[in-house]
């Protein structure tokens, strides 16, 4: 058994109250990183209403995490219809590129999803999970 396997195998899952005390303690913490945005390790979001389900056009959406680079045109219409999507594995090759090498190859998969028969894309969502210098 491997040291890791062994230090799990002991654990014992936290009961209610302890879920209590660590979702209270989150709550705290994220509160306290809004209010005082000096060192916070969120970024600010300049979105000013959330979406009400009736919007309408199409969209562009795009996830980018530590292991995928997912492009999807969607079509709303009171609800959602994908029209388009693609994803690609970020290879450590990906990851280790130069900064505008890698937006590059980002910008090359997302100009093969977006094509010209789709039309003008009207909103953009992007969402970005790990941290870049």
């Amino acid at each position: 058994m491997s040291s890791i396997s062994s230090l799990l195998a002991g654990l014992v899952p936290p009961g209610t109250e302890q879920m209590r005390i660590i979702s209270a303690s989150l709550v705290a913490s994220i509160k306290a990183h809004l209010q005082d945005p000096i060192g916070a390790t969120m970024l600010p979001s300049y979105m000013h209403t959330l979406p009400g389900g009736n919007e309408t056009g199409k969209t562009l959406a795009v996830d980018l995490g530590g292991s995928t680079l997912r492009v999807a045109v969607i079509q709303l219409s009171g609800g959602k219809k994908v029209l388009e999507r693609k994803s690609w594995v970020v290879t450590d090759v990906v990851k280790q590129l130069p900064g505008t090498q890698f937006f590059d190859w980002v910008a090359e998969r997302i100009a093969g999803v977006v094509t010209e028969e789709l039309g003008q894309v009207v909103g953009v969502g992007l969402t970005w999970s790990f941290p870049i210098m």
